[in-house]
């Protein structure tokens, strides 16, 4: 008998999980990549979620998850932040930097 698996959402895609799997490994498992700096498949290393590299956001909750540390449940919603945090840390700055020397630029 084989056992149940865990069905849920990532990226608005439908994906099983084993029991036991965290949402790093199942996403790692199918190739969709959440950065991380604690977790290694290697001995010695294991997931503390301590450096908050992998965070996930999972519709209803308040807070963000460790996605290395944090299991998934039937049905759960998990948007992987990458992109947004792309968006946030880099682009923007870079889009507000460029803005801000054209301004100058024409007040000269």
């Amino acid at each position: 008998m084989s056992e149940k698996k865990i069905k849920f959402y990532l990226d608005d895609k439908k994906v099983e999980a084993n029991v036991g799997e965290t949402i790093w490994q199942v996403a790692n498992r199918l190739g969709s990549e959440i950065p991380h700096l604690c977790y290694a498949n290697k001995p010695g290393y294991r997931a503390d979620g301590n450096c908050r590299a992998c965070m996930v956001e999972i519709e209803g909750e308040r807070v963000l998850a460790a996605s290395c540390i944090r299991k998934p449940s039937d049905n759960m919603k998990v948007q992987k932040l990458f992109l947004i945090l792309m968006i946030q840390w880099v682009i923007a700055p870079v889009l507000l930097a460029v803005n801000v020397f054209k301004h100058v630029q024409q007040a000269l």
